[in-house]
């Protein structure tokens, strides 16, 4: 695909190369008479490199949330990790951390 709008760009710039612009910046700023396909190559290029100097730093933006989040990921994956090492309990049994405080009637639990 890619050859083929390569091709048709070079075919069409070719046919192109004998037609003389001169382009209007401002009015006290004009350029030389150029080939029309120089200055479709100059565009080509100028809107390539705008639209490369406006992505950048969105760029870096995200390569900088990644880092983040890896880190954060391997932070995560350490500290499961750790809780699967810890013994597992059954529910059924008490332990200090599995405690009812009651029914929420405000009554303590008798000792």
């Amino acid at each position: 695909m890619w050859l083929l709008v390569g091709a048709a760009l070079a075919i069409f710039l070719w046919s192109n190369y004998d037609q003389r612009v001169v382009i209007s910046f401002t009015a006290p700023f004009k350029t030389i008479p150029i080939p029309l396909s120089a200055a479709l190559v100059g565009a080509l290029a100028g809107g390539f490199l705008l639209a490369v100097g406006m992505s950048l730093p969105n760029q870096f933006r995200l390569r900088a949330r990644v880092r983040e989040l890896r880190r954060k990921t391997e932070g995560l994956d350490n500290e499961l990790a750790e809780l699967r090492k810890l013994p597992l309990t059954d529910a059924n049994e008490p332990s200090s951390d599995n405690l009812s405080l009651g029914s929420g009637t405000g009554s303590k639990p008798s000792a």
